[in-house]
């Protein structure tokens, strides 16, 4: 059947318009707008649901399919500034999805929300989708299967750990978060270059800040950047790179000594997942990579959608709150 798989984060809406009638699902269309979590916390459950009608509708007339296609939403929309709060699920959680929290709501169309997952100390809403889709797929390494460490870097990377197809812990890193924020709003920021540009990425310098993250305390590490441009030892572009390298390798040292051996598999693809690739190997543990195909990586997410959606009619939706 043909579905609409939403992508619902805090700073943005994405929705694809999916043929799933073969094991394979197709993406056929996408729109993406600025109609985040955040700038819809505010209006309450009537707004996000005009957001959705506004954009189905609009798929349906670009597409010419069917203006009421059911739905499955993951992300910050199950989040407590999102369209309707659900609970965690809990650790361990099986990469087949069986341990979702799906509620069905909508009146002239099926729309399923997914919950996030959560452990005493850490959450993750929409990973769990990524994880789950990525496993739906034959070609996931099978030794990574019954032991890995899943790596998906990016506003808030998680670290999350695989075991005989369970989520047995996981990690977030503030990595690209605090790398906008020094950028941004530090004093770091005189020394790079103008934040809305994003100039190529210097190697050298980046291998120096994976190299060097592991010298000491990191508030004193980073002030290097500014040093760097003080001493003209390094020029913006080539310190933006440089600051780069310094907190994924931040956060690569830390996956690093919490395990030693077995796959490591990068859950992202394209220049994010390059950097991350490029760290991992500057600190010694490239062998251990297991790299995944880019249209593995992007169809994740729907792939998990579709499982989902196949799967509702025994799913029980949670009581009304």
């Amino acid at each position: 059947m043909k579905f609409l798989s939403c992508d619902w984060g805090t700073t943005t809406f994405r929705v694809r318009l999916v043929d799933g009638e073969e094991k394979e699902p197709k993406i056929r269309g996408e729109i993406r707008t600025s109609d985040g979590c955040r700038s819809l916390s505010t209006g309450g459950a009537a707004g996000y649901a005009r957001v959705l009608e506004a954009q189905a509708l609009a798929m349906a007339r670009q597409y010419g399919v069917d203006e009421n296609l059911p739905v499955v939403i993951s992300g910050m929309a199950s989040s407590s500034i999102g369209w309707r709060e659900l609970p965690y699920a809990h650790l361990p959680f099986s990469v087949d999805g069986d341990d979702l929290r799906v509620t069905t709501m909508g009146e002239t169309r099926l729309i399923l929300l997914v919950s996030g997952v959560a452990d005493t100390a850490d959450v993750m809403r929409g990973e769990e989708s990524e994880v789950i889709g990525l496993f739906q797929d034959d070609r996931f390494p099978q030794e990574a299967g019954e032991h890995c460490r899943l790596i998906l870097p990016g506003t808030h990377s998680k670290h999350i750990d695989i075991t005989q197809r369970s989520v047995t812990s996981f990690r977030t890193h503030m990595t690209g978060e605090l790398f906008e924020i020094l950028a941004r709003h530090s004093v770091l920021a005189r020394s790079l270059p103008d934040p809305e540009t994003r100039p190529e990425t210097d190697l050298p310098a980046f291998r120096l800040g994976i190299e060097r993250s592991g010298e000491g305390a990191l508030t004193h590490l980073l002030f290097s950047v500014r040093t760097n441009q003080l001493f003209e030892t390094m020029a913006a572009p080539a310190n933006h790179a440089y600051l780069s390298g310094m907190l994924i390798g931040h956060e690569l040292h830390d996956l690093l000594e919490r395990d030693r051996e077995g796959p490591l598999v990068i859950g992202t693809a394209g220049p994010l997942a390059a950097l991350y690739r490029e760290g991992l190997e500057t600190l010694g543990a490239g062998k251990r990579l297991r790299p995944l195909p880019p249209d593995m990586i992007e169809l994740a997410v729907v792939r998990a959608h579709q499982h989902i959606l196949q799967r509702h009619a025994s799913i029980k939706p949670l009581a009304p709150s």
